[in-house]
């Protein structure tokens, strides 16, 4: 309602869609949207500020706002409030999402899971350890034991705190981050629509709780599947044995996607991506960082949850030199030609393509090139085995030909 009747309160947490100035047709969804501004007055919050307005059960959510017109450091205030999560706490970056299209959904904005005390994401996001005036944020109550409060203090603003200038690549800390973008927006270099990071550490529990919950997007998520949990920050031991990690994306808004990975420099072991619906394995690389798929909405296993996972493998099982290892076929889906690259200039690799019931369709020995093209494939639409063999080596791949 009116807000110069209703009045807004300092420090109480509001969440706001604005589509544009007051040109605008609120009852049409393809009304262009408007540079618009907004003006805020009334008197400043001063001195201590605490509420209580807050989640009292374990792992509850509660979101809060940042009461006085400066920044201040989160750190500060939850080093001092009661019984609430000192080590992460949650931004809507409206400017997540990618590309923005008004003929297509989706590019709304996304949560950010900050960690304290360093204030870094793993979704190229601003957020950092500042929560910035008129900015509101989520936190997490720890149990049910005690009441949660949150207390600020003006000795929490940050008037002089200098620029978050450190990398997230460049810690000595040994993480993998995935970041999912549309294509669209990946190759104009715009934002992720989320992201997922695991932290690998011997001071971390088998259990899940060092780890941090999902929060769900209005689009695209992308988490890992932990019990009956979604979470967005993992933290676990690194392995000793080859283990499967399941993976969760759900609200897919485009039809091509990208998997953007990011490896710590201390990063020891080998990361597989397993695409459930093409039944293929691919080793994910510093040089091998990207994995391009296609969505099809009207086919269940093209769209399922859980299409994906990670194959982690320790330093001892590492395969990474493998001649076929960084092997990529694409596009796939396809319609009459595609590629495989990767084959690091084998002389001896030879390619065959089978049918579901075996049948061999397709053979060639493909010379001293790192990529080859295969045209004019004019197989009926299916789905078809493209196997390489390569110095005793082999690598199958699931192949989908539509019309």
């Amino acid at each position: 309602n009116n807000t110069n009747v209703n009045q807004l309160k300092a420090g109480d947490p509001y969440m706001l869609l604005v589509r544009g100035d007051r040109t605008v047709n609120i009852y049409s969804n393809s009304a262009e949207p408007t540079a618009t501004r907004l003006r805020a007055k009334g008197e400043l919050v001063t001195g201590d500020y605490s509420t209580t307005d807050l989640s009292q059960t374990k792992d509850g959510f509660s979101l809060i706002g940042n009461p006085y017109h400066a920044k201040v450091d989160m750190n500060s205030v939850l080093s001092k409030s009661n019984n609430i999560k000192k080590d992460v706490y949650y931004i809507w970056d409206p400017k997540l999402g990618g590309v923005q299209d008004l003929n297509q959904s989706g590019g709304r904005g996304a949560f950010v899971v900050v960690e304290l005390p360093s204030g870094n994401n793993s979704s190229n996001s601003d957020a950092n350890q500042y929560l910035q005036p008129m900015q509101s944020a989520f936190v997490q109550t720890i149990d049910d034991n005690s009441a949660a409060q949150i207390n600020f203090s003006e000795s929490d603003k940050a008037l002089n705190e200098n620029p978050k200038t450190d990398i997230v690549s460049e810690s000595d800390d040994q993480f993998l981050n995935i970041q999912l973008y549309n294509k669209v927006s990946y190759n104009s270099g715009s934002t992720p629509s989320d992201a997922l990071r695991i932290n690998f550490g011997s001071s971390y529990s088998k259990s899940s709780k060092d780890d941090i919950l999902k929060l769900q997007n209005i689009d695209e998520n992308f988490a890992r599947v932990i019990g009956q949990n979604l979470v967005a920050l993992e933290r676990r031991n690194s392995p000793a044995v080859e283990e499967i990690l399941p993976l969760y994306v759900d609200q897919y808004r485009r039809a091509d996607y990208i998997l953007k990975f990011e490896f710590s420099n201390s990063f020891e072991g080998d990361v597989y991506l397993i695409d459930h619906y093409l039944e293929t394995e691919t080793l994910m690389t510093k040089l091998n960082s990207t994995y391009s798929f296609n969505v099809n909405s009207s086919v269940s296993g093209s769209k399922d949850e859980n299409r994906f996972s990670l194959k982690l493998k320790p330093v001892s099982l590492s395969t990474s030199n493998s001649v076929l290892s960084e092997v990529k076929i694409y596009p796939n889906p396809m319609t009459e030609k595609f590629s495989i690259t990767g084959l690091k200039g084998q002389t001896d690799v030879e390619v065959n393509i089978y049918t579901i019931a075996g049948q061999r369709i397709y053979s060639e020995k493909v010379g001293s090139v790192s990529k080859f093209n295969i045209e004019n494939f004019n197989a009926e639409a299916g789905i078809y085995l493209v196997k390489l063999t390569s110095g005793g080596e082999e690598q199958s791949f699931k192949l989908i030909k539509q019309n």
